[in-house]
């Protein structure tokens, strides 16, 4: 009994320490994104279509058979 409640003890001090890493990565990234700033004027991206599609084989007639 007395194993299991140190590994309960152990763990719940990673889980701790883990949520307070990323709770300070969080506000790192927090701080990084607020340097961005978009105004409502934007337009959006129109997309160019690409290129069209190569020639289908046509697998009905096959010179190699």
């Amino acid at each position: 009994m007395d194993q299991a409640t140190q590994q309960n003890a152990a763990m719940v001090e990673e889980s701790t320490a883990a949520s307070h890493a990323m709770a300070r990565e969080a506000d790192a990234l927090h701080a990084l994104i607020r340097r961005f700033r978009l105004s409502g004027s934007a337009q959006p991206v129109q997309r160019v279509p690409s290129s069209p599609p190569a020639a289908q084989l046509d697998t009905r007639k096959n010179p190699w058979r």
